[in-house]
């Protein structure tokens, strides 16, 4: 349809690329305002990866900005791995070093490329953090330093300024 029609003119390239480049800056600043960063946390749901990871979906939502945050928390075993691919971010968080519900998830992290993804991991302890970087290590997603809560607690000014690390 010519949109010079739409405005009742009768001929005019003026007013046709006019009103191309209106409705382009509409459609725009719509999509900028209805598109919400995905971000997927996987977990071995475990209680208390579980509650680190309820905290940092409470701090997400609470972050002031212009981008809205579209979070979902799933346990591995829920996982599929055409999730992942949609997601702007993934975060990853287990209690112990290879949890049996992350056997899927180790062996989708070898096969795929995430290198324009952002990541992040966290756990409660150092050797966990360094199993998940393992498995991290073959996808090449770019990734801040994880996030320790050694005792299973984490006040939520120490998770807002991890994710500033990559949000």
């Amino acid at each position: 349809m010519d949109h010079c029609e739409l405005f009742g003119t009768g001929n005019g390239n003026y007013f046709q690329r006019l009103t191309t480049l209106f409705l382009l800056d509409r459609i725009t600043v719509v999509s900028k305002k209805a598109a919400a960063k995905v971000i997927i946390i996987i977990t071995d749901g475990t209680e208390q990866i579980q509650k680190i990871a309820g905290s940092i979906c409470e701090v997400i939502s609470r972050l002031n900005g212009e981008t809205v945050y579209s979070v979902k928390i799933l346990a591995a075993e829920e996982f599929a791995g055409n999730e992942l691919l949609p997601a702007d971010i993934f975060i990853l968080g287990c209690e112990k070093p290879s949890p049996p519900s992350f056997t899927y998830l180790e062996e989708l992290l070898l096969h795929i490329n995430l290198v324009s993804r952002k990541s992040a991991l966290f756990s409660i302890n150092e050797k966990t953090v360094k199993y998940l970087l393992k498995i991290m290590k073959d996808c090449e997603a770019k990734s801040p330093p994880p996030l320790i809560a050694g005792d299973g607690e984490v006040s939520k000014s120490v998770i807002k300024n991890w994710l500033k690390g990559f949000i």
